[in-house]
């Protein structure tokens, strides 16, 4: 059976065996979904993530993600949910309209971090510029992306210790740019500056 998505000189290789394939081309970089709503972003996102040789996917509050979008990207890329650190409630209130409440937890996300050995980056407006900083000081990165709506409060990034925020410069008189899109150049961003180091 033709493995979708994977380069022709391997269809005829085992999952496993591109699975191995995979592990030896990725580097110790990490992505998170934070409270990301929109399951087709989140799994572009993985397939990004996979492509550009991202050892892990985090998915923080919302689980869900389109495996469509992934084009089975989910097949080579360690992904994980950490339930504690964002909590979301979502009532209806009537036909077609919804009441969010979302409870964070900053001391749970900073665990997190510490147990994977992560240096949280968040992408976020108001940032250094991601053009500038030198990635070879940043062990184990994982790059933070906060909900379409409202981002990541800066309540919640001020409590993660050891923590930076970069921005993707913007020459527009919008407010943001689609999440899929913004942590496509986030990576390769991160690749560009530091692939002699995988």
């Amino acid at each position: 059976m033709e493995k979708y998505n994977v380069w022709t000189e391997l269809q005829n290789c085992s999952t496993d065996m591109c699975q191995k394939i995979q592990r030896n081309l990725t580097c110790n970089y990490g992505i998170c979904m934070f409270n990301v709503r929109t399951g087709g972003n989140v799994g572009m996102v993985v397939r990004t993530a996979c492509t550009l040789g991202f050892s892990d996917m985090v998915i923080c509050g919302r689980r869900h993600y389109d495996k469509r979008f992934t084009v089975g990207a989910d097949k080579y890329i360690n992904i994980t949910h950490w339930e504690d650190p964002v909590h979301v409630d979502i009532k209806t209130v009537s036909p077609g309209k919804y009441l969010e409440t979302i409870e964070y937890n900053p001391e749970s996300f900073v665990e997190h971090c510490k147990q994977g050995n992560w240096t949280p980056v968040f992408i976020e407006q108001g940032g250094e510029d991601i053009r500038e900083p030198t990635w070879k000081h940043i062990e184990r990165p994982l790059l933070i992306f906060g909900n379409e709506s409202i981002g990541i409060p800066k309540s919640f990034i001020k409590k993660v210790p050891g923590s930076r925020v970069l921005s993707i410069p913007q020459w527009s008189v919008l407010r943001s740019m689609n999440i899929a899109n913004a942590a496509s150049i986030a990576m390769w961003e991160l690749k560009r500056k530091d692939y002699v180091l995988c």
